[in-house]
């Protein structure tokens, strides 16, 4: 298997686990008032600097490699770079409530649980859709060359959470993802 494939799938499986960190703040935002907002804050700027950065561009070149192969593909799974983009666009709202609510903004509350929902929903749906379609898709048609060159395309991009000695400014999230993989069933 192409090594492209096994960094987008491994990214997935992390990916997941912050999306987990995000639900549990939210249910206790949600419970009490109150939230980690560190942990909060941490996932919002993972989720602007590395899907977006550098995960997203890296499946959009298997997926440009993919039309080329076979432009159906469009029919069958969407067009996965506007995917990616109105994922983006969601982080950024994201990340607009987070700050009017940590700004004590009006109705803040109520915008930052809906679009923090959101944004949950619609990662997890478009994993879902690249788990299930995507990949596996790309797995059956594309050629050891194909992934070859996508694999010098793509180049090596260090995941500045999960790729070995996390970042400074992801050290809080990174040990309450760690605490959680260590207590969870």
């Amino acid at each position: 298997m192409a090594e492209t494939i096994k960094i987008l799938q491994q990214d997935h499986r992390n990916l997941a686990k912050l999306l987990k960190a995000l639900e549990r703040q939210v249910v206790q935002f949600e419970d009490s008032g109150d939230a980690d907002f560190d942990i909060v804050r941490g996932v919002l700027d993972y989720c602007l600097n590395y899907p977006d950065l550098c995960h997203h561009p890296k499946e959009d070149v298997v997926f440009r490699h993919l039309l080329a192969r076979d432009p159906r593909v469009v029919g069958v799974m969407g067009d996965l770079e506007s995917e990616h983009r109105k994922l983006a666009a969601q982080t950024r709202r994201f990340a607009a409530a987070l700050h009017q609510l940590l700004q004590g903004k009006g109705n803040a509350a109520a915008w930052f649980g809906e679009t923090t929902r959101d944004f949950l929903e619609a990662y997890w749906k478009h994993m879902d859709m690249e788990e299930t379609l995507f990949f596996p898709i790309a797995l059956q048609e594309l050629s050891d060359e194909d992934w070859q060159e996508v694999d010098r395309e793509v180049g090596q991009m260090v995941d500045p959470l999960f790729g070995g000695k996390a970042e400074e400014r992801f050290k809080v999230l990174r040990n309450e993802i760690l605490l959680w993989d260590e207590i969870a069933p």
